[in-house]
């Protein structure tokens, strides 16, 4: 039954279908959490699989369908400024008075080039 629901696109599943449905995790661990896992799953006389499922069994279950307008965030009303409307594009300017400030530093205590290329001085090489 697996393989003849996989054949079916997702939107066309019906609940009890996308159920059924699994998908591969891999994930990379270092290995004194992988070992921590390991003993706590043989501590619960479980499989790691088995830890980590009844771990996702406590995360609370995900809202399918998120209504917008109810957060509320998006039932904020504005309000009325003297803010430049492009004061998020040319905020350098709105600061500074022009595009990039000039910078009177020029020197850096740093052995990354990266400084050099922004026109620094590098005084570890």
């Amino acid at each position: 039954m697996v393989a003849e629901v996989l054949r079916v696109h997702k939107e066309e599943l019906g609940e009890t279908e996308k159920e059924l449905l699994m998908t591969t995790l891999t994930i990379q661990l270092m290995e004194a959490d992988y070992q921590r896992l390991e003993q706590a799953a043989k501590g619960a006389g479980k499989s790691l699989q088995a830890v980590i499922y009844d771990w996702i069994a406590q995360l609370p279950e995900v809202e399918e369908s998120f209504d917008i307008t109810q957060d509320p965030i998006f039932q904020m009303e504005g309000y009325e400024s003297d803010t430049p409307a492009d004061l998020s594009v040319n905020l350098d300017t709105y600061l500074y008075g022009k595009e990039y400030p000039e910078l009177s530093v020029t020197e850096g205590f740093t052995n990354d080039h990266h400084f050099e290329q922004m026109g620094f001085t590098i005084l570890l090489k």
